[in-house]
Order: C-alpha cells, then structure tokens, then sequence
C-alpha cells in the first residue's frame, strides 16, 4: 500500500507548450461537484399502498474549483507566481514574453489590467503531482508512487495579499476550471525556471509601508502610515457556463468575466504626529460634501528595497476608519480600488522589483550565413553568442529582422562562457523577406539574451543573404 502525503506535491501551470512550477503552500485543495436532480413520489394511500421512493439524476458536472497559496517572489525581471498573474489580468499568450498586461524594465516586472476588460481571459491547465518528490528529473509517470491530476481549461478567478506584521508577503489564489482527470503521464523537465528555489527572494512583511495622498482636506496632502496588517482582494468575479441538455451529463463549457472588483483594508496605530493615521481619520471624516472621495494609495510591502511587491491604486475610495480599543489604540480602515473612468482599467497595478544577483551580462553576436548553392542543400544562420556574467542560466535568443518580424529560439541548455546556434535557411528567408522564398539582401539581426535574474542584453549585427538558384 502507497500513501501520498501533501508535502511530496508539486503543482505545475502550463500553458500551450509553456510550463511553470508554482512553488505552493501547505493547505491546497482542487476538487469537482456534480449538479443532481431528485424526483420523489408521496401519495395517498391506496388498495396498494403508499408510494414513497425517490430517484436521483446526475445532471451536470460543476466547475472544478482550486485554491493554494504562494509567496510574493520577486526575481529580477519576473517573479514565480508570474504565469498565475499573467492570465489573471488579462487573456494572454506566452511566447518569450507575455502578449498583454506585462511590463519587464530594470528588474521589476508590473502587471497592470489595461487589457482586462474582456468577456474571457487567460486559461491555462494545472496539475497536480502526488508523490512527484521522489521523481529525480520531473517526467512524471502514474504509477512508482506518483498520482498525476490535471485541471484542464483553468481561470484564476480571486488573489488577495495578506501582510500580517510577522509574516512573509502570501498570495492566497482561487479558481475553476473545466474537469478534472487523472493522467498517465507529465513531462516538467523543461519547466520555465524563475528562481523558485532562490532564498533572497521572500518579502518580510515587517518593512511594509503605506503612503496615501489627498487633496480631501483642501490641500495635498501625503500621509505616511506604518501598518500593522492588511489585506487587498483582486477579483474577477467569474461565471462557468453549462449546458443543461437532457439525458446527458453536461460538462462545463467555459467561463465569463464578471464586475472587476480590487478593494482591501489596512490597520495602523492611531498617530498623533503631523500627517498620520490622526489626521487621515480627521480629514476623511470632516468631508462631509465628498461623495465620494479620491486617494493615491502606494503600498509598499517589504519596504523600499528590493525585493519588494508595490500595489500601486491611483484612485481608491476611502471609508471612514473605526477604532480598535486595545492596550494601543489603532484604526482601520476599508477602500475601494476604483478607476479614474466608469469604463476605465486603471484601479491599480502590481510591481515585483527583485534582487539583482551577480552583474549583469553581456552579449556580442557573430553571425555567418552558408550560401544556398542548391535548393535541396540549404545553407544555416549560424549564431554564435559570447557572453559574460550569464549566471549559468538558461537562455532566450531572439532573433529579430530589420522589418520587425520575429522568430524566438530557446535553448534548452545553461549559458556557459559561449553558445551557438543554428537556425535553418528556412527560417532566416521567412525572417527577411517575410515568407519570401528567395531574395537576395542585407538585414539586420538583433540576439536578445534573457537570464531570470539579470533582466536582457542584446546585440545587432548583419547578415547577407545571397540565395544562388539551383542550375
């Protein structure tokens, strides 16, 4: 007899081709309902009796639901939970780097919901790996003691941040998802790293501030607070749509967005010194004519130093905070994230800013191009990228035409002191001439070096491409 314990799981996204490892927390949960129909019969009584039985009719399979929580990591130019927040504002493909609602600059990564108001967002398949511990290269197989279970066609409906003055910066996620089924196998051997076994990457929520500006006194005003706790909820409010066909059991079909709701609520001591929790409380209550009121609200959580998660709300709508009589008197105080238009996606944004570990690289190209003496025997773009500092990371290569086109390539290996890489003529005449087949020309190639931690460099160089009609 096999037994799973929960702490030998690891839980993986993937999306088309693409897989994350999604470092979650103890207290996990997936599971799926059915919607049943009872019919009953009750009567009166008669020469044969009274009939009193029921019949029970599966009618339809619920959405499957899922939970966990992670951590807030930051890495430089990403964060682990990055897949997760990709699709959550917005519907969004990866491919190097994500189609919407993704900024990467200087180290730190935003997700904002400029591209959210859409009737269906990103979905992705999760699953669940029992046992996967004691697997060695992360192709899993059922059987051995591994369980694999996948939650196909997923959506992340709700996060919310957490950031009790002890603890570490936690994301707690929920969602639905189409079915679940268990499957013979999963290869997670190519999983996209982003440094989920790093340890300078956790936030200590103890450096946690909040600034909060208003005009609502009559004059701008910054108030710093130092808090003692808090919470902000991101919502997507989702609906899964399901048949209701007679005489099968129907399976979800998809999901629905909802009203997108951001809104939270902080606590702090009750600061008499200038531009405090006192005079925040004052100055919102005394707004008597404010209908409602506007403020620019920064938290910082994990302080001003990477690594750190700010969630930036422009306009947020304040209540008046209660007081909490305690040996310390403090305050709390609710809001409502709301955008600067009644159609508007600007509520807030999400930016991760990790450590910079090690220098960053650098990247030069050499490019060679074999001229195509025979249209059976085509000739290869050879890359060959030098770098230094590369961390011995994995690497992206993209390589970029003059006109715009874009072909990325991914190797599969860590970047040593030099990597070379073939591209096929094919490739290359699709890249300069945009899927001509034969044109003679000189165009520019950029190489971008991509490492987790040490954000991109990239280097541009020509190639001429002499194609030489077979005789």
């Amino acid at each position: 007899m096999a037994l799973h314990f929960s702490r030998d799981t690891k839980v993986f996204c993937k999306q088309g081709s693409n897989v994350w490892e999604l470092p979650v927390l103890d207290g996990f949960s997936f599971s799926q309902a059915t919607n049943a129909s009872e019919i009953t019969l009750n009567e009166m009584e008669s020469s044969a009796g009274s009939r009193r039985a029921r019949q029970m009719f599966n009618d339809s399979y619920a959405p499957a639901e899922w939970s966990f929580s992670t951590y807030a990591r930051p890495n430089y130019g990403t964060c682990a939970e990055e897949a997760l927040w990709a699709n959550f504002v917005a519907a969004n493909s990866y491919s190097g780097s994500w189609s919407a609602g993704v900024t990467v600059s200087s180290g730190t990564t935003t997700f904002d919901f400029d591209d959210s108001n859409k009737a269906a967002l990103g979905t992705f398949d999760l699953f669940f790996v029992m046992g996967a511990v004691s697997d060695s290269d992360d192709n899993f197989a059922t059987g051995a003691g591994v369980t694999i279970y996948k939650l196909e066609g997923c959506v992340a409906n709700e996060v919310s941040i957490d950031f009790d003055i002890d603890g570490i910066s936690t994301l707690n996620w929920s969602g639905f998802g189409k079915i679940i089924t268990e499957e013979a196998s999963f290869d997670a051997s190519a999983a996209i790293d982003r440094a989920i076994t790093s340890t300078s990457n956790f936030i200590r929520n103890r450096l946690t501030t909040l600034d909060v500006s208003s005009s609502i006194s009559g004059s701008s005003v910054t108030y710093v607070l130092t808090l003692t706790g808090g919470n902000i909820t991101f919502a997507n409010n989702i609906t899964f749509l399901t048949p209701e066909t007679l005489g099968i059991v129907n399976q979800p079909l998809g999901h629905v967005t909802g009203t997108r709701s951001i809104s939270g609520n902080f606590t702090c001591y009750l600061d008499t010194a200038t531009d405090k929790s006192r005079d925040l409380f004052e100055h919102v209550i005394e707004a008597t004519s404010t209908v409602t009121n506007s403020f620019d609200m920064a938290f910082n959580i994990g302080g001003g130093n990477a690594p750190k998660l700010v969630v930036d709300i422009p306009t947020a709508h304040l209540e008046v905070p209660t007081h909490s009589i305690d040996d310390v008197i403090s305050i709390e105080a609710n809001f409502h994230a709301l955008p600067s238009t009644i159609d508007g996606t600007d509520e807030a944004t999400v930016a991760y800013t990790g450590v910079q570990t090690g220098n960053a690289p650098t990247v030069s190209n050499a490019l060679s191009y074999t001229e195509i003496t025979n249209a059976a025997a085509p000739g290869d773009l050879t890359v060959t990228v030098t770098t230094a500092n590369a961390n011995g990371e994995t690497v992206y290569l993209n390589l970029v035409s003059g006109d715009g086109n874009v072909k990325r390539y991914f190797a599969t290996t860590a970047l040593s002191n030099s990597a070379v890489f073939t591209v096929d003529e094919v490739d290359i005449i699709a890249l300069a001439d945009n899927g001509a087949t034969a044109e003679d020309g000189t165009f520019s190639v950029t190489s971008t070096i991509t490492t987790a931690t040490s954000g991109s460099v990239s280097d541009t160089d020509t190639v001429t491409v002499n194609e030489v009609p077979a005789p």
